[in-house]
């Protein structure tokens, strides 16, 4: 049941719990999309899930070609900005991201989770469990709005 929580609260703050390697990928943009209007210039900046970036490894589109980028925000979510992308190849964006640590309100809704599984074992799933017991206020600081 703790298991089953802590993926719950996991999925409901959009953040790992500890840091490990990600991969984002930006998909390519199709010709005709591109040709829409001269003046709606592609997006180069992106939102990278999971928390605050911890490091990046590598960016690099289809060829395996390294572009260059500048962080833009490291705050949650990170965001980075790629320069000398030709929009027709996607982006590989391999980094590392997670808390360096689990804050004690974590841990807490975590068990309050958990409790509520066991209470309403058979009544309810998971997901339910954070709104239902609570949890959701102990983790809403932490919850990360987010997309690649």
């Amino acid at each position: 049941m703790l298991q089953a929580a802590t993926d719950a609260a996991i999925r409901y703050i959009n953040q790992d719990l500890l840091p490990r390697a990600w991969v984002g990928i930006v998909p390519a943009l199709e010709p005709t999309r591109l040709q829409l209007s001269p003046y709606n210039e592609p997006k180069t900046t992106f939102e990278l899930p999971y928390t605050a970036l911890i490091s990046v490894e590598d960016v690099s589109n289809n060829s395996g070609e390294f572009l260059e980028y500048t962080l833009q925000d490291q705050r949650r979510p990170a965001k980075i900005k790629v320069q000398g992308w030709d929009y027709l190849s996607e982006i590989r964006i391999e980094y590392t991201a997670g808390m360096p640590f689990v804050p004690g309100a974590i841990k807490t809704a975590i068990m309050m989770i958990a409790s509520f599984i066991y209470d309403h074992r058979g009544g309810c799933d998971a997901d339910d469990a954070v709104n239902k017991s609570g949890a959701m206020n102990l983790l809403r600081p932490y919850k990360v709005e987010a997309s690649l």
